[in-house]
């Protein structure tokens, strides 16, 4: 009896062993999210608000939010960064850590609707999908905020909701709003989930439940949640400008092609949940049974998000249609990522639909179905954990971007705005202000916004550099001097 109480934890602990293998790089990669995250993860450490930053917010650049990321994720790194500094690798392990730890939290949240077997299986699978693996190498807040989430769905599920445990579903909820804003769909999950119990007892019982229907967890939950959700976004971490301005602005661009961007973003939706089980094989032998995976997924996805609607209204599946809700009248783009928080529920949906149809087809017993599929999908995933088991560099700062940044930090004044591709990380490794041009405007529009704001530098890299920097520099007049300061960079004064 105690073996079979042990297996699946002693399973999914050696599970938990390669992660600690995989994807652990020893350099950052050359993009700009991660900067905005460790930098406020520094001030945090340092006791400074956590929303301080060189960077300067370019509204007419929708692709650039205000430095101004919400704080959960870079308080968990906080500790971390303080005492490595800029180190690509512990925050690496670390993402290994919050993906053992989701290892786990999925399982307990999948016995809430399936067998041991099933539910070690489906967390094994979540786990090993090749986007998790592949955001193991990426310091940003999405494996991260996939836990909590899975982590309160875990405990939302259980029979006995006791004060304490509320009280824990509370904290969990908004703490996942605090590391990704769009997990607020929470709350609004369990108001809808309350709306539903409250007319479905009215309807049962042929009168009002009256203020008993306020003791209802989905209630208690909503409401907590909201409470404490605005009192940590107006006291604790109120932060003096605001995003609410720049959602509205990607808003307000996108809104009279409405349903334009309703039929983009439906196959884009589509295209993330193709994504969740898809590997990618050096073989072309292996691609063929990979889309059929994929694509069947979609349609025992949908089978088992219908099971699951029958049965009536739950947080998981009322927050997953809230997801993809949101997705579809959004104009963000930042691929499974954004989904990511709902991609558990998902393949909860697709474990159901394959239940109900395949044993229609053939007679195996549900728990040789789950470890089949599993077996199968990791073998298929081979060739991306074997990729994933070698070191790539991508970026690290090489020689001639130390030299760069050390002389933009000691020639450079506090006081004057460098232009640069990428800001964020300029004002990482420097400290000073820095800002970007905006594609989605002309030259001239750009060089009216730098004058606006009185930039005084623009620095160039060759082969990151794009041609919006090369072309503005083209314009005649647009800078007074200029600097080679090595064989990638180039510094260029704007003004005197």
């Amino acid at each position: 009896m105690l073996q079979k109480k042990w297996f699946p934890v002693v399973i999914l602990c050696i599970f938990c062993i390669p992660l600690f293998f995989l994807n652990i790089q020893h350099t950052f990669s050359f993009g700009d999210d991660w900067t905005q995250y460790v930098k406020e993860a520094q001030n945090i450490a340092s006791g400074k608000p956590y929303y301080a930053s060189g960077f300067i917010f370019n509204s007419a650049n929708t692709d650039y939010a205000p430095p101004q990321y919400p704080p959960g994720y870079p308080m968990l790194i906080a500790p971390v960064v303080g005492f490595f500094g800029i180190a690509p690798q512990p925050l690496f392990y670390m993402n290994a850590l919050f993906i053992s730890v989701l290892l786990f939290a999925a399982y307990y949240y999948y016995r809430h609707y399936s067998e041991k077997i099933s539910a070690m299986c489906l967390a094994i699978i979540l786990c090993y999908t090749s986007f998790i693996i592949d955001m193991k190498k990426h310091a940003l807040s999405d494996i991260p905020c996939a836990l909590f989430v899975t982590l309160y769905l875990a405990f939302r599920g259980s029979k006995n909701l006791s004060g304490k445990r509320l009280l824990l579903l509370i904290l969990l909820g908004v703490f996942a709003t605090l590391i990704r804003s769009q997990t607020i769909l929470l709350v609004a999950a369990e108001g809808i989930v309350f709306g539903y119990e409250f007319l479905r007892d009215w309807i049962k019982n042929k009168k009002s439940p009256g203020f008993a229907a306020l003791k209802r967890p989905s209630f208690l939950l909503c409401v907590g949640m909201a409470v404490l959700f605005i009192f940590f976004n107006t006291v604790v971490f109120h932060a003096p400008n605001g995003t609410l301005q720049f959602y509205k602005q990607i808003y307000v661009t996108h809104i009279s092609n409405l349903w334009e961007l309703i039929g983009r973003n439906v196959n884009n939706l589509l295209d993330m949940l193709s994504s969740v089980l898809s590997h990618d094989p050096y073989d072309p032998f292996f691609k063929f049974p990979i889309t059929i995976i994929t694509m069947s997924s979609i349609a025992f996805g949908l089978i088992g998000l219908i099971l699951s609607l029958k049965k009536g209204l739950r947080t998981d599946n009322v927050f997953f249609l809230l997801m993809c809700g949101m997705i579809i009248i959004t104009p963000v783009y930042q691929g499974l990522r954004y989904l990511l928080p709902a991609v558990p529920i998902f393949l909860l949906f697709v474990k159901d639909g394959l239940k109900m149809v395949l044993p229609q087809l053939v007679k195996v017993s549900p728990w040789k179905i789950a470890v089949g599929c599993t077996l199968i999908f990791l073998g298929l995933g081979y060739d991306d954990y074997e990729r994933a088991s070698h070191l790539k560099p991508e970026w690290a700062p090489e020689t001639a971007d130390s030299v760069a940044f050390s002389y933009v930090k000691t020639h450079v004044s506090d006081s004057d705005i460098v232009v640069f591709v990428k800001p964020r990380l300029l004002t990482l490794y420097t400290g000073k202000k820095a800002m970007n041009l905006a594609w989605q405007e002309n030259e001239q529009r750009n060089r009216e916004i730098l004058d606006s704001f009185k930039a005084t530098y623009m620095l160039t890299r060759r082969y990151l550099t794009d041609d919006l920097f090369w072309n503005y520099l083209k314009q005649p007049g647009v800078y007074v001097d200029s600097l080679h300061i090595n064989e990638l960079y180039d510094l260029y004064r704007l003004r005197r």
